[in-house]
């Protein structure tokens, strides 16, 4: 596994038929993870939390941060439906 300055890793799967580096066999994973700033949770409306996993089509740039207190009133907003 490798991890850039960035936090991202990049894992290397070898394919069991071939036992010379071919990149053309090869699968490249790359894990984005962003951080919420102390204090504060991401959110992009539907997902909450202090650190999120992006998944496919999901950018950083998805994401904006409120305040614990912001995301207290939205669950409660949430229960009372």
């Amino acid at each position: 596994m490798k991890s850039d300055e960035s936090g991202a890793v990049s894992v290397f799967v070898k394919s069991a038929e071939h036992s010379v580096f071919d990149p053309a066999f090869y699968i490249i994973f790359i894990i984005v993870i962003i951080f919420a700033d102390e204090g504060k949770i991401l959110t992009e409306g539907e997902v909450f939390g202090t650190t999120i996993s992006l998944e496919a089509g999901k950018t950083a740039e998805n994401f904006y941060e409120i305040t614990k207190e912001e995301y207290e009133k939205l669950q409660e907003e949430a229960h009372e439906h």
